[in-house]
């Protein structure tokens, strides 16, 4: 009888370790934020960027992963302030300190910030994912009553292009150098007159 009850207390408690194994991937993958998401530009309506959205600790973060720009791969956030000014732009975390809400019509990331790297300036944040729209994601900046809302797409992750390998630190000191080549180029002949 003994043995029984250890064999049985073995099983349940092996059940229920599965059953957490089970459950943190589980939620990990439906987790409809977290993954690479295509940004749009809103005048052009041209590809910008890819974003990677994580979650760690119950909060969720987005970082700038690839750039779809020909002139100037490696730009720095010179209209930035503090510890971002004149950081490049691809690698900076943009999302911060969302935490999610679930409704019966979307789930809801809200309670952070977001920065826009163009023009330097921090917004309150919300992102959501309506339900039956996996693939979109609805991405909203506020400033006091006034809001802009942006509609990324789902994405694979970068293989090729990421702007962290072109523009990591080795990348951005071939990128500064070479418009420095340049100037000094152009004013030789400035020079000879």
């Amino acid at each position: 009888m003994k043995k029984f009850v250890q064999v049985l207390s073995s099983a349940f408690l092996a059940t229920i370790a599965l059953s957490f194994v089970g459950i943190a991937p589980a939620s990990a993958a439906t987790d409809p934020v977290i993954g690479y998401w295509k940004t749009i530009d809103d005048k052009d309506k041209k590809p910008k960027s890819i974003v990677k959205i994580w979650e760690k600790g119950g909060v969720y973060y987005g970082k700038i992963v690839k750039l779809f720009r020909k002139k100037n791969p490696c730009p720095k956030c010179d209209k930035c302030k503090g510890k971002r000014k004149n950081t490049p732009t691809c690698g900076i975390t943009m999302i911060w300190g969302l935490k999610k809400t679930v409704s019966s019509k979307y789930t809801e990331y809200k309670g952070g910030e977001i920065l826009d790297p163009k023009n330097g300036k921090i917004y309150r944040a919300s992102l959501w994912v309506t339900k039956g729209k996996p693939n979109i994601l609805k991405v909203r900046g506020h400033f006091f009553i006034f809001h802009r809302t942006q509609t990324w797409h789902k994405a694979k992750a970068p293989t090729k292009g990421s702007c962290v390998q072109k523009c990591g630190p080795k990348g951005l000191k071939k990128a500064a150098a070479k418009p420095a080549k340049r100037a000094k180029a152009a004013a030789k002949p400035a020079a000879r007159r």
